[in-house]
């Protein structure tokens, strides 16, 4: 029996478990002496810059709010001020999925704000990182995965020294004894949230493999007709409200649009309840100029028990389906102007 596969059963939300009982584990490690020291010992030499001595008194939090609206909230953050002042923001993704453009970036410069004095490095963390989806696939598959892409995006943009990308099965390796719960947890990184079968299926896919060709084909003549510039099957769909300021109705036209993925067939799970937002950032784009478009979206997730709205800075609209239990991403904001949707996935 493993705690964690009893957990993935009754919610979808797995992220915010999966990151709190890793800071939790790292905090008790470092209040501890001698053997109890190992985990967050290792874990600090396996993402600190290696010119960094391991903190005596780390002060470490789970999901530290970045920003004074409070939207921004870093998974981990790690600080240490034994001899100097330092700062480690880790990010924490579960699923491939829920990858978020610019995130770390907007992270790091939120970070360096609301510490300025500090010495700054951000990890992100997902279930592989190149390195490891190259030794159980190979480098092309390995290159293709988002959470690959969104690292190497954000490294070209600063201090490479100050930047990791780790795996989870990184962290399964660390041997600790202080806590039994460890031990499962190691099992449930290897065979659920970094399994090799993730690797083993297509990461090509498309909107059709979630939703059906005719449906598919349906929801992109719906978006085409709005006057969104589609591309062909696969590409991704970037949508600036800007162009579509003159149009009133187009927000409701667009989750209308969205309504033919969320209502296509029987691989979504209409039978479980999406288990409520994991977003508590709508006020900032409910009083912005686009209020009106980001009150349709939101209201696919008020009006439908299997959708739910996901994210940080920026929200994703997510429905349950068979094939995940981290949803099917439908559509992405980007900031309070714009909207992404992913074409391959």
């Amino acid at each position: 029996m493993n705690i964690f596969d009893t957990i993935d059963t009754v919610t979808s939300k797995i992220e915010p478990i999966h990151s709190r009982f890793l800071a939790d584990s790292l905090r008790y490690s470092a209040e501890g002496t001698g053997d109890c020291r190992s985990l967050f010992d290792c874990f600090w030499d396996l993402t600190a810059p290696s010119d960094w001595e391991v903190p005596q008194s780390p002060e470490i939090k789970a999901e530290m709010p970045v920003d004074e609206s409070r939207s921004g909230v870093i998974d981990i953050y790690v600080g240490s001020d034994d001899q100097h002042n330092r700062s480690l923001g880790i990010e924490v993704k579960t699923d491939e999925g829920s990858i978020d453009l610019g995130q770390l970036e907007r992270y790091r410069e939120c970070l360096a704000k609301s510490h300025p004095e500090s010495d700054l490095a951000m990890v992100y963390l997902t279930p592989f990182n190149v390195e490891r989806a190259t030794d159980l696939s190979d480098e092309v598959k390995a290159r293709s995965l988002p959470s690959v892409r969104e690292f190497e995006r954000f490294s070209q943009e600063t201090d490479s020294s100050r930047a990791k990308h780790i795996s989870w099965l990184d962290v399964a390796e660390i041997t600790w004894d202080g806590n039994e719960l460890w031990k499962q947890h190691q099992e449930y990184v290897k065979e659920c949230i970094s399994a090799v079968t993730i690797l083993e299926t297509d990461r090509n896919r498309t909107l059709v493999r979630f939703f059906g060709e005719e449906v598919v084909e349906e929801f992109m003549q719906a978006i085409r007709g709005l006057g969104i510039n589609v591309g062909e099957l696969g590409q991704d769909i970037e949508i600036d409200l800007n162009d579509f300021t003159a149009n009133r109705s187009f927000g409701e036209k667009l989750a209308k649009a969205l309504t033919l993925l969320i209502k296509s067939d029987d691989r979504i799970l209409r039978h479980r309840n999406a288990k409520g937002d994991a977003f508590d950032g709508r006020d900032k784009f409910l009083k912005s100029e686009f209020r009106e478009v980001h009150t349709a979206i939101f209201q696919l997730a008020d009006s439908y028990d299997y959708v739910w709205v996901q994210g940080k800075d920026n929200y994703g609209v997510r429905v349950l389906h068979e094939s995940t239990s981290s949803g099917v991403a439908l559509i992405t904001s980007s900031g309070t102007d714009g909207f992404h949707i992913r074409g391959r996935r």
